[in-house]
């Protein structure tokens, strides 16, 4: 699965819920700082995120799906941004339900599989 495929098929609301935040009338508290009113905004429509504090080491940032997971898992601090990216995506792979061993993947390896062994007949 490719980069934009994930954007396209992962939603801001879907990472959001995972996440146990709540949308209010478009906005969340934001998880990246601590925040008494919701200073987040949800644009469903760009699937993006962006916080208004200036307090916020995210403010000022539209934040994607994916980088939204890679900022909240903390991952942009353990490892270069390349690594950090990376294990976002399987993240988001995850929440899509197409990580690891999925069955759809297997799926896909099993015809595979079968038209190698036909075609070598």
């Amino acid at each position: 699965m490719e980069i934009n495929q994930i954007k396209q098929q992962l939603s801001i609301y879907q990472v959001l819920t995972h996440y146990g935040l709540t949308i209010q009338q478009k906005h969340i508290n934001c998880p990246f700082h601590k925040d008494k009113t919701p200073s987040m905004r949800v644009y469903g429509d760009t699937n993006s995120v962006y916080c208004f504090s200036g307090n916020c080491k995210q403010g000022g940032k539209v934040i994607d799906a994916i980088d939204f997971v890679m900022y909240i898992e903390g991952l942009d601090t353990e490892s270069s941004s390349a690594q950090a990216k990376h294990e976002a995506l399987k993240k988001c792979k995850e929440l899509l339900g197409v990580g690891g061993n999925s069955t759809n993947e297997l799926e896909n390896t099993f015809t595979q599989l079968q038209n190698q062994l036909k075609n070598s007949n």
